[in-house]
């Protein structure tokens, strides 16, 4: 079986990243909504609205490294996940490494144009286009992945999916819809398309959910310690892979920096993560959970600097760095 044809299939449920699944919500939501913002938007990109007293996210270590690098107008230059960098492309710009200095905290942005993988084996080629901006709110509305996969001179793969974001008015992600093509050299063809949504209580999210075909799987959140206030509204990293697209990286990326919307009013102190699946080629049903407990410590302004996350026998941490816009 080829493998992005299997990344394809179970978009909504595979893992690569962090020691926690990627997930994508598909259930009810029970916060107001103003109509998911803008529906056009603009390539414009921008400081998201969610970046608090100009915080910003550099570097998380643990698992899969997360490094990113900043233009002077604090756009995004270059992220680092693991072994893949991309580079951030924008009209009459350069791809030269900008420095680790954001000059102003207000920006007027660039036109972001495409991201592209230059360093990483994960694909032959990969290509994000057609991305668009809230102009209000600077959060990601849409863009178009192009991956493709080369086994040797004859035999490939190709996906194209295209990611749509809309937000509840309290700046929250409210729903992703994937529409994508999975094509490959044997002919074979598959199309998906695909519609999460995001449940939240006060604020806070508490589920995610996708099902798909018999399989499914959710991630479950509580807030048990109503002193864990998240100051800076940041979007963790159980979270960020919670509303983050199937195995989309670059949503990932997006959602670590604040361009999917704001975080939760608090941090979690629990997720409970549920994978099932019908019987299958001779392997017999399951349902299984896994429950993590959530810690953390901060610096004496409030940051996160560790989070720990244990399910009873392994752990799992994030080390956090900061770039603060001046």
């Amino acid at each position: 079986t080829m493998e992005l044809r299997n990344r394809f299939k179970f978009i909504m449920m595979l893992s690569a990243v962090l020691c926690m699944p990627f997930l994508a919500s598909c259930s009810d939501d029970d916060d107001e909504d103003d109509g998911g913002g803008s529906t056009s938007g603009e390539a414009t990109m921008t400081i998201p609205s969610s970046i608090v007293d100009g915080v910003q996210v550099s570097n998380v270590s643990g698992g899969n490294n997360l490094n990113m690098t900043y233009n002077t107008d604090g756009t995004i230059n270059t992220a680092t996940l693991g072994n893949m960098t991309f580079q951030f492309v924008y009209e009459g710009s350069t791809t030269a490494k900008a420095p680790q200095k954001v000059e102003a905290f207000a920006t007027n942005g660039r036109d972001l144009l495409k991201i592209i993988l230059t360093d990483g084996d994960d694909y032959s080629t990969y290509e994000a286009t057609g991305f668009k901006f809230d102009s209000n709110t600077g959060f990601l509305l849409s863009f178009t992945e192009n991956t493709k996969e080369s086994y040797g001179s004859d035999e490939w793969e190709k996906v194209t999916s295209k990611y749509t974001f809309s937000y509840n008015s309290d700046g929250t992600l409210k729903s992703t819809y994937c529409e994508g093509k999975y094509s490959d050299s044997d002919g074979e063809n598959d199309n998906i398309k695909a519609t999460k949504n995001f449940t939240y209580s006060d604020g806070n999210l508490t589920k995610a959910e996708v099902k798909d075909g018999g399989y499914g799987m959710s991630m479950s959140f509580e807030y048990k310690d109503h002193s864990l206030v998240n100051k800076f509204n940041k979007l963790i990293p159980p979270i960020a892979a919670g509303l983050s697209t199937g195995e989309s990286y670059i949503t990932y990326i997006f959602a670590m920096t604040g361009y999917l919307g704001n975080g939760s009013k608090l941090l979690p102190t629990k997720f409970v993560e549920r994978n099932w699946g019908p019987a299958e080629d001779g392997d017999p049903a399951y349902d299984e959970y896994d429950t993590y407990t959530v810690s953390y410590t901060f610096d004496d302004k409030q940051h996160i600097k560790s989070i720990v996350c244990f399910d009873g026998t392994d752990d799992c941490y994030y080390l956090f760095d900061y770039l603060i816009y001046e």
